[in-house]
C-alpha cells in the first residue's frame, strides 16, 4: 500500500483562510518541472479557463497565452532564483487587471492570483 503524507496544517491552514477571507483569490500549485498540478476554480476563472482543467497544463502554456510578454522574464527570473515575487498585470484577453503572486515551496511552487489591485496600479511589475 503506498502511503501519502497530508498536507502540513500549516499549508492547510493557509489554504483555509486564504479561501474563506479572499474569494476574489485563486491558486496555483506547480511542480518542479512548471507543470499544472493543483488549480482551483477560482484561479482558472480569473485566468479565463473557467471550462477547462488545467492540471497536467504547461504554466508557460497558460500563462502566455494570458499574459503580456513582457511578464514572461520577470516570472521567470522568480521561479529560478526561487523568490517571492509580485507581478501587477493585465490580462491579454479580457483586459482585466490581476496580482500574481509567486511563492517558492520546496518542491514547486505556489501562485495566487487575486483581481485585488493597488489603486495606483499602471500595468507595472514590482520587484
Amino acid at each position: 500500500m503506498k502511503r501519502t503524507s497530508a498536507p502540513s496544517l500549516p499549508d492547510r491552514f493557509h489554504e483555509v483562510m486564504l479561501r474563506t477571507v479572499s474569494p476574489d483569490v485563486g491558486h496555483l500549485e506547480v511542480d518542479s518541472e512548471h507543470q499544472i498540478v493543483k488549480v482551483d476554480k477560482k484561479a482558472a476563472e480569473l485566468l479565463g479557463y473557467s471550462d477547462v482543467n488545467l492540471e497536467g497544463s504547461s504554466l508557460w502554456d497558460v500563462l502566455c497565452e494570458k499574459l503580456p510578454a513582457y511578464h514572461y522574464q520577470t516570472i521567470n527570473m522568480a521561479i529560478l532564483k526561487r523568490m517571492e515575487h509580485v507581478v501587477y498585470t493585465t490580462l491579454n484577453i479580457s483586459g482585466s487587471s490581476v496580482c500574481l503572486k509567486i511563492m517558492p515551496k520546496q518542491q514547486g511552487l505556489r501562485i495566487t492570483i487575486s483581481t485585488r489591485i493597488p489603486s495606483d496600479f499602471s500595468g507595472r511589475t514590482e520587484l
